[in-house]
């Protein structure tokens, strides 16, 4: 796309980014034109700019614009995908973690088994861990016998 302004604009300037580029030729463009046209694109989205080719006419300077708000956009869309990734996995962790106390605190009240707890530890872990969100949709409708019928198929392991 770079390559092409310089193509157009040639006639109207002489001092186009292109022309900070060696190698440029006016009949054929090597391939180091096309690597400073892509390593002008990249610095310029990734808004690192470092100057050592810059936009020069009005057009340049547009789609530079262009390209640094897409730049940003991309960078903004990237952290808040992954900030959301990141606090929903910490939600379910805090979640489990406090089921695990509460868990601990009701043992300590009641004369609970080993072995219950360790029931419900794995149910805890099995539930904070699932990903079918669906299935208590499907499930609260259910009458009880085929509720218990389909989680025990659901959670066994």
């Amino acid at each position: 796309m770079f390559i092409l302004l310089a193509d157009l604009e040639q006639d109207l300037s002489t001092d186009l980014w292109i022309h900070k580029c060696k190698g440029f030729g006016d009949a054929t463009h090597n391939i180091e034109t096309y690597v400073c046209a892509a390593y002008y694109v990249m610095t310029t989205t990734a808004t690192v700019g470092y100057g050592d080719i810059t936009p020069v006419t009005t057009i340049e300077r547009i789609c530079g614009m262009a390209l640094m708000f897409c730049g940003v956009l991309s960078f903004t869309f990237v952290s808040g995908t992954l900030a959301s990734i990141l606090s929903a996995n910490d939600s379910k962790e805090a979640l489990l973690q406090e089921r695990v106390n509460q868990l601990s605190k009701l043992r300590m009240q009641y004369p609970v088994s080993e072995a219950l707890i360790k029931n419900i530890r794995h149910a805890l872990n099995v539930d904070a861990n699932k990903t079918d969100d669906y299935l208590d949709d499907v499930a609260k409708d259910l009458p009880a016998g085929l509720k218990m019928e389909l989680m025990m198929i659901v959670y066994q392991t």
